[in-house]
């Protein structure tokens, strides 16, 4: 195996051998009997709106946020 191909497809070959593949599981468990909550998540899978995103990026504190230089607002003051 010296080529980039040959190793390309040895990874691939590993990695898809092993992501997404349904293992089988000894135990179930029952979501009725434990009694818990459901929740309809799909909303979460609605993307951000331009407004949304500005909106949390104004209100994240300046030592967490870096400005439009890079730079935490607690470096530059």
């Amino acid at each position: 195996m010296n080529t980039h191909d040959e190793k390309a497809s040895c990874v691939f070959q590993h990695f898809t051998s092993r992501i997404g593949m349904q293992q089988g599981r000894d135990v179930t468990v029952d979501w009725d009997l434990i009694k818990l909550r459901r929740s309809d998540l799909q909303h979460l899978e609605e993307e951000f709106t331009e407004e949304e995103v500005k909106a949390v990026v104004q209100v994240i504190a300046p030592d967490k946020a870096p400005g439009p230089d890079g730079f935490i607002g607690v470096f530059t003051k």
